[in-house]
């Protein structure tokens, strides 16, 4: 893959944690298996959908989100 082009975002939460968002996020969301909400707050990020695309960006596989049991779809209650 190619080089990611950093947003300014990414750059400063860099600087302030001092690790290159590409391992911060393979730490925290692979390596501590944390949310993407637990991520986006742990780096003060306001939005889980940003890590979601950040993700995407450095090829990070995300994991597929579920739905309880007793709401998915097709099932009795």
């Amino acid at each position: 893959m190619g080089q990611v082009r950093k947003t300014r975002l990414m750059r400063d939460i860099e600087h302030r944690l001092g690790e290159p968002i590409e391992a911060l996020l393979k730490r925290l969301y692979v390596d501590d298996n944390l949310t993407m909400r637990e991520v986006a707050r742990s780096i003060g990020v306001r939005s889980d959908s940003t890590i979601w695309l950040w993700l995407l960006k450095f090829g990070i596989p995300a994991r597929q989100w579920m739905l309880p049991e007793a709401s998915a779809p097709g099932r009795k209650q």
